[in-house]
């Protein structure tokens, strides 16, 4: 979406209708007609030598209205050569271009800007001017998903530009900053002049949230010594505030609500182990810890009489349950008077504001696998999943979001315990065919990939039956249930060429918990290794989830992915990976491509078409 209404400049302070010979009447130029077409009708009426004068005032007002539509028809209407000056040619450009931006023609915005007439036009203009193209410029870059080009041109550009769109401009250089990982905010250090030095190493600081609030806190104030002339001293981000403002007000006493027995029991162990392997990890790192208690929600205790207890006895958050019926029924109370971080999701359309919930959720991996694959030129998807509650969700979630992709799912097909006869349907290849034909590929044209959703055991099984009935040449997709976390290059050979996506603390391991875990826990824990990372991001985020409310482009590198807090749900972002010779490998080149960011108004709009 943009929205920058009010950042946007019309050169109206310099060149602006006022300055000229033949103005139209007041009336004339603030009321424009109710639409596009009766404008093009009044403007062939009127005078000649008034004429582009009142176009380019109706096309303001239109944009200053939100009207863009009836701006790009006026504008559309016009030949900017034919202009009989320089400031309306340059005029023309720009509100074209902020228009076509408005209306999501991003592309359109990007060739129109690239015009040799306008380079030529703006030779001959001073540098405030040529920046304020080139803020549209940076702008199409953030649209198109591009942060690290965006940011580098707004690094650039900064100091030329007048002090609303030097506002707007640093604004959007940090919320683009968040949005780059910590190589590439590196990346970005090496290539950068001095303002941007100052900009990334306060990104750096902001960003590392292993660090500790403490240790946040005191970086940034030798950063304010260290940058005491940067512009981010002047006018710095909210977020800044917020960092000394979520030191305050981070809870003290934490409840944790874990069942000690039943069915998930051995999954709670490995969650307690993972919050406990954060709390001592950052207690010897010096940080000012909370204190932790746990307590057990197992058999027949009332949730919500728990839920209540814990608040009783002190605690200012609590973490939990893990049992999804728990969460459901604590989302049903009106309120809740300590805010709630739950390890599982409800299915309530209008659960309490201070419920946050956070979990694996195989739908939310099943989209970014739907984003891998788009990412890679392919169109037409076969589907495989277990004929399960399960398999069902999970395929739903990756068809719908496949869809709205602009894929098309082709064929789909459900498995039971042999899953070869699904694949023999789905490829449309038999048995006979598959032996007898080896040589030739019979298998069906109209499918370039499939995404299958399955367990390591049962993937061991699909992968060959794929290549058996002549899907050898076929992408393979899956979400991380395809990776047991339990390493054996022989027996995962059969699970190679299938991409999925998980989370780094299987990929990229962290030295600094993997070294306090193997210590705590020689023997790891197996299929739970997700659920003692999902522990230490439980911790973790109990100490930012005060800041992460703050703002949505907030987020925080956890083991188990890139999460950030939307609509009272924290999202993880996965890495892409293969298998590569019987190995689950981090496939870098493959990662997720940034989303388009959405640019904001700063201010309302003023009446004139400048800005305030």
């Amino acid at each position: 979406m943009y929205l920058r209404v009010i950042a946007f400049i019309f050169f109206v302070a310099a060149v602006g209708l006022s300055g000229c010979s033949s103005s139209p009447s007041h009336d004339q130029a603030t009321h424009p007609p109710s639409s596009g077409a009766q404008a093009k009708d009044a403007l062939a009426n009127a005078p000649k030598r008034k004429r582009a004068e009142l176009a380019l005032a109706w096309a303001e007002q239109y944009i200053e209205e939100q009207r863009y539509a009836e701006a790009l028809e006026v504008l559309n209407d016009m030949d900017p050569e034919a202009l009989s000056n320089t400031d309306y040619q340059l005029r023309w450009y720009q509100m074209t271009a902020f228009a076509l931006l408005s209306e999501g023609h991003t592309r359109k915005a990007g060739v129109l800007l690239d015009e040799p007439a306008l380079t030529r036009l703006l030779e001959q203009q001073d540098s405030s001017t040529r920046a304020n193209f080139e803020l549209l410029h940076a702008d199409i870059l953030a649209l198109e998903g591009k942060p690290l080009q965006s940011v580098t041109l707004r690094f650039s550009i900064d100091s030329q530009l007048d002090t609303e769109n030097q506002a707007y401009n640093q604004q959007l250089i940090w919320q683009l900053l968040q949005r780059l990982s910590a190589e590439e905010l590196d990346e970005l250090a090496d290539n950068s002049n001095l303002n941007g030095q100052g900009w990334i190493e306060l990104a750096q600081l902001y960003s590392n949230e292993f660090l500790g609030l403490e240790e946040q806190i005191k970086q940034l104030h030798q950063w304010q010594r260290r940058w005491w002339q940067h512009a981010a001293i002047k006018n710095p981000p909210a977020d800044i505030a917020n960092l000394e403002k979520a030191l305050k007000d981070r809870p003290r006493h934490i409840a944790v609500l874990l069942p000690e027995q039943g069915a998930v029991a051995n999954a709670a162990h490995a969650l307690r182990d993972g919050l406990l392997a954060a709390y001592y990890v950052s207690l010897e790192q010096g940080h000012d810890t909370p204190e932790l208690r746990f307590y057990d929600s197992a058999n027949e205790v009332d949730i919500v009489d728990l839920y209540y207890k814990a608040a009783d006895d002190g605690a200012e958050l609590i973490i939990g349950p893990l049992e999804k019926d728990n969460v459901i029924a604590l989302s049903r109370l009106k309120n809740l008077p300590v805010d709630l971080l739950s390890l599982n999701y409800h299915d309530q359309d209008a659960a309490p504001s201070n419920l946050i919930q956070f979990g694996l959720s195989p739908e939310d991996e099943a989209n970014q696998v739907a984003k891998l694959a788009h990412q890679q030129g392919l169109s037409r998807m076969g589907l495989l999943f277990p004929n399960s509650a399960t398999g069902d969700r999970t395929a739903h979630a990756f068809a719908q979001a496949w869809e709205e992709l602009g894929g098309v799912v082709v064929d789909q097909h459900a498995y039971g315990q042999d899953a070869s006869e699904a694949v023999s349907r789905l490829l449309k290849v038999d048995a006979y065919q598959a032996r007898t034909q080896r040589n030739k590929n019979v298998s069906r044209k109209d499918i370039d990939a499939i995404f299958v959703v399955a367990t390591a055991e049962q993937g061991r099984q699909i992968k060959p039956a794929i290549d058996f009935y002549h899907g050898n040449h076929l992408p393979i997709f899956s979400t991380s249930m395809i990776y047991d976390a339990q390493p054996n290059r022989q027996r995962d050979n059969d699970l190679n060429r299938i991409q999925f996506v998980d989370i780094p603390w299987l990929l990229t391991p962290d030295d600094k918990f993997h070294s306090a875990a193997a210590q705590a826990w020689p023997k790891q824990h197996g299929r739970y290794e997700r659920i003692f990372a999902l522990g230490v991001d439980a911790y973790q985020l109990s100490q930012r989830l005060t800041l992460m409310n703050t703002s949505s482009h907030n987020r925080m590198e956890g083991l188990t992915g890139t999460l950030t807090l939307n609509e009272q749900s924290i999202k993880r972002t996965l890495l892409p990976a293969r298998f590569v010779r019987g190995e689950a490998t981090y496939d870098k080149d493959k990662e997720l491509q940034h989303a388009p960011i959405s640019i904001a108004p700063l201010n309302a709009p003023t009446t004139n078409g400048a800005s305030r």
